[in-house]
């Protein structure tokens, strides 16, 4: 029983061992991994944390295991992995409101670990220091679950209650020494006094509502701040981008975007100032809205899931530094304790079939993967974003900082060090007439398997996802500065009269999945005159005796005597008269179009199949009903299916819905809008779908469920997201449902 308790628990050591590097790669990354690897990465540490629990051994069982002087040592080692990482806390939201359990869970195993020690004193030095570290860090990650779930309240009343007296401060209430700053220009970004570090301890409550007020606000680094500082590091000169100021700009939108999340309100004075804010900002080009906003995200997304809040709520973690010199020197003081480890003779399970002492070999892996590990993480800690907005904000108060040529350059390296994307920047699509037939592998998706994965619908098969196109920002943005003067609709702001009615529908779904459907078919359509114009193209710049034979209605002869008459006459071979195609009738093909160049092509279809995707995968991040969305989206499935069954090409499928007549369903309502759209100018017609689904991914953004963008930060991130914290700051506001007439 010895041996193989042994056995059992170094294979419990490797496995831990293969666990961390997964929560190492997963350090603020939001985008690296794939959704489905990312769930899986999450049912395998909910697997595998209960585990690391469930096998520390009876200690009756241990205390029989011959071997078991050595045993011990593994067991810390499983503790000190178990202790998690310093980046992630949780692997979604409700993990924050189970942090007790986690703790009472860690504390029984370091009572367990720690009672070994009175009986075991070898190697007591080198685990009792892993025995400490790892204490602290599940400190950490208590005080980062806590913060997460509990006190995220409490951290953004300052920030509340700061802006609903920021409008009445200047820049000179901030600073030191007024010389080293640049003055209150209205047009300039300094005026903006967003939070970006203070201290608690110089925090006070001011009567008579008890508002949580600043005592010196020269401690406290503002936006305002930044942008005022005269440090050569952000001048024009040392930041020409701004990339250093957007950091800390991503930072202060951040803090704004919390105060959302504890259901804090800001005063109407405090949203019109950040909307001309956000606005400003548009106007620096879209490039660099979408790229701060990117970056706000990140730091929303380490606020729920990892513990950098708790790590930097203080400043720079200098304490971090000590934390690794630490580490690194009890991994030295193990490794030389196990050279002169010899195992008993009687153990005879400690030698593998190479001769290597087993405990050696698992014991010295621990002990690298450890030092790795810390060195890992302290890397990625010191090229953090929350780092370099630290750095920054040290930089800013400390004129010598500012005249310190090695501490620039130290920090230029810093921040133009990007580890890990927090975003890919793809957006996810679904086209309903290529994937309503598709049906679940029943093998792979059954009731066996619901209880370890999400199974996929009927007509539930994901597209190709696509980089998001930089013309879709643009058409975004520009909505984006248009919401000031008027409300976001659900794209019926520049429609006509003969297409208004495709927006006055029941719900937001029906409205999507209709217009979807016209712009599959839409899309279709041009594929093919497209495709017919480049033939008709080819087919001119041919010999003209090539012409007449694919022509087929003249012999060579009468195209010579043509082409001689022709050449009397003036005429080129350029006047042949084109052949019809042998389909029939076309419609009208603007010669001027090109398709595949067109940037209202490109808007039109990239954002109808992401809002597809939205219905399909997405539903919560829809202002409507989750079940209503994903009932309406089985519904059009069955009638896809039941209308174009037999259909198995785009074509015939296009051709099939063109064919249908009036009606009330979503498939029909579809076809008569296609109808519609066919008789407009065909470069007029996608700059018309263009502006639709720019606006109505804005109409899509403005919604109220924030915990679920939250989740799906998680998951790796949706454009949607983006867009609603943008919109958010903007102040954009939607149109009622009951006021569109519908």
């Amino acid at each position: 029983m010895g041996g193989g308790s042994s056995r059992k628990l170094r294979l419990k050591v490797l496995t831990s061992c293969g666990k961390i590097p997964i929560e190492v790669n997963s350090t603020d990354n939001v985008g690296e991994l794939s959704k489905e690897l990312k769930r899986t990465q999450q049912s395998l540490n909910f697997q595998l944390y209960p585990e690391g629990y469930f096998f520390i051994f009876n200690q009756n069982v241990m205390e029989e295991n011959r071997s078991f002087r050595w045993n011990h040592v593994a067991q810390v080692f499983l503790v000190r992995f178990y202790g998690g990482t310093d980046s992630i806390s949780v692997y979604n939201i409700e993990d924050n409101r189970s942090a007790k359990t986690f703790n009472w869970i860690l504390l029984g195993l370091l009572l367990s670990v720690i009672s070994l020690f009175l009986k075991y004193q070898t190697f007591w030095l080198p685990l009792f220091v892993f025995l400490v570290l790892t204490g602290f860090k599940s400190w950490e990650r208590a005080a980062a679950q806590n913060s997460a779930s509990n006190g995220l309240v409490k951290d953004t009343k300052v920030i509340a209650d700061f802006m609903t007296y920021e409008d009445q401060l200047c820049i000179k209430d901030f600073v030191t020494d007024e010389h080293e700053f640049g003055g209150d220009d209205p047009m300039d970004m300094g005026i903006y006094n967003y939070l970006l570090q203070f201290e608690e301890k110089n925090v006070e409550a001011h009567p008579t509502l008890y508002q949580k007020r600043f005592k010196n606000k020269k401690e406290v680094v503002t936006i305002g701040k930044i942008w005022q500082c005269k440090g050569e590091l952000l001048s024009a000169t040392g930041d020409p981008d701004e990339i250093l100021k957007d950091i800390c700009l991503s930072f202060a939108w951040f803090n704004l975007l919390r105060c959302r999340f504890s259901q804090y309100s800001l005063s109407d004075q405090a949203k019109r100032k950040l909307s001309i804010h956000v606005h400003k900002v548009l106007c620096s080009g879209n490039h660099r809205i979408f790229r701060v906003i990117e970056l706000e995200l990140a730091f929303l997304y380490d606020s729920f899931y990892t513990k950098y809040p708790t790590i930097f709520r203080k400043g720079f973690p200098i304490h971090k530094f000590v934390e690794l010199l630490v580490s690194i020197a009890g991994c030295c003081i193990a490794a030389f304790s196990l050279r002169n480890y010899e195992p008993a003779n009687q153990d005879l399970s400690g030698v593998t079939v190479f001769g290597y002492n087993a405990d050696r070999v698992v014991t010295g892996s621990a002990i690298c993967l450890i030092a790795v590990i810390e060195i890992g993480q302290f890397i990625l800690i010191l090229c953090s974003d929350w780092a370099k907005v630290m750095l920054i904000c040290c930089y800013v108060q400390h004129s010598k900082l500012q005249r310190s040529n090695f501490f620039e350059r130290v920090l230029r390296f810093i921040c133009n060090r990007r580890l890990l994307k927090p975003w890919e920047q793809v957006l996810g699509q679904y086209s309903l007439l290529e994937s309503f037939d598709y049906n679940p592998n029943a093998l792979l998706y059954n009731s066996f398997t619901s209880a370890f994965m999400d199974i996929p619908r009927n007509g539930q098969k994901e597209s190709a996802r696509i980089k998001l196109p930089l013309e879709v920002k643009q058409a975004v943005s520009h909505f984006v500065q248009l919401s000031r003067a008027f409300h976001v609709t659900n794209g019926s702001s520049f429609l006509g009269h003969d297409l208004i009615w495709a927006c006055k529908l029941e719900s937001l779904v029906h409205v999507i999945m209709v217009w979807h459907i016209a712009t599959s078919v839409c899309e279709m359509e041009s594929s093919q005159s497209n495709q017919g114009m480049e033939r008709d193209r080819d087919f001119i710049m041919a010999p003209a005796s090539q012409q007449m034979e694919a022509k087929g209605d003249f012999n060579v002869a009468q195209a010579s005597q043509r082409l001689e008459v022709g050449g009397n006459s003036g005429e080129t071979e350029m006047d042949l008269e084109v052949p019809k195609p042998v389909q029939g009738k076309r419609r009208k093909v603007d010669p001027n179009y090109k398709r595949k160049e067109d940037k209202n092509f490109i808007v039109a279809t990239s954002l109808s199949k992401y809002c597809a995707y939205l219905v399909a995968f997405c539903p919560r991040l829809l202002p409507y009903h989750a079940y209503s969305t994903e009932f309406i989206f089985d519904r059009v499935v069955c009638e896809a299916r039941e209308y174009l069954e037999g259909c198995h090409s785009m074509t015939s499928r296009c051709q099939k819905i063109m064919a249908l007549g009036p009606g009330e369903n979503i498939l029909r309502r579809g076809a008569e809008l296609a109808k519609d759209l066919q008789n407009i100018k065909e470069s007029t017609r996608w700059r018309i779908l263009a502006d639709f689904w720019a606006e109505m991914m804005l109409f899509v953004a403005i919604s109220d469920d924030e915990t679920a963008h939250a989740e799906y930060l998680a998951k790796g991130g949706e454009f949607v997201t983006h867009l609603w914290a943008l919109l958010y700051h903007a102040g954009a506001t939607k149109q009622d449902w009951t006021e569109m007439g519908v």
